[in-house]
């Protein structure tokens, strides 16, 4: 069931409705099929197989108390949204940062990452990251410009994205 949070008004697009929903929640489909096409085509394989992947992934980590998925509507429509998962008791990280292909080049994913951190703030998370693959260069070019690095891990491709903020930073234009 989706929890409305509130209507903010966004220059170049009007009244946007933030919802908080679960992942199966139908306003978080499109959000979860164009993520699934758009990795597919950078990172190869089926948008099938992408789409299991994320709709099998447990929705518990995007669930309350420890996480979210939020949705942003524009007359109904599910435009833009994202997600964050505890990573640990004083930490936030971003997942699943969205905007449809039809509303891009609008501020929305600096939007959804202003809603993500009002609430990771409220559950009292003092830091927040975001990770990208090597082939999602647009978070750290217009979500987080600042303190963007890149690192790889035993466990990841080589030439990942990460950015961190502390608290005394959300809210801000930088990342």
């Amino acid at each position: 069931m989706a929890l409305e949070l509130g209507t903010r008004q966004l220059e170049g697009v009007g009244a946007v409705e933030v919802y908080s929903v679960s992942q199966d929640d139908p306003l978080a489909a499109p959000l979860i099929a164009e993520l699934a096409l758009e990795y597919s085509s950078r990172y190869g394989g089926t948008r099938e197989a992408m789409l299991e992947d994320l709709t099998t992934y447990p929705a518990e980590e995007f669930a309350y108390p420890q996480g979210a998925l939020l949705v942003l509507t524009h007359d109904g429509l599910p435009i833009a949204g994202g997600a964050f998962r505890q990573f640990d008791s004083t930490t936030a990280e971003l997942k699943r940062i969205w905007t449809s292909v039809d509303y891009r080049k609008r501020g929305l994913g600096k939007a959804v990452v202003r809603e993500l951190e009002r609430e990771i703030e409220l559950r009292g998370y003092n830091r927040v990251f975001l990770t990208t693959g090597p082939r999602q260069p647009e978070p750290s070019r217009c979500i987080c410009p600042v303190d963007t690095h890149r690192f790889t891990t035993r466990h990841s491709r080589p030439k990942r994205w990460a950015s961190t903020r502390s608290r005394n930073n959300f809210g801000s234009s930088k990342m």
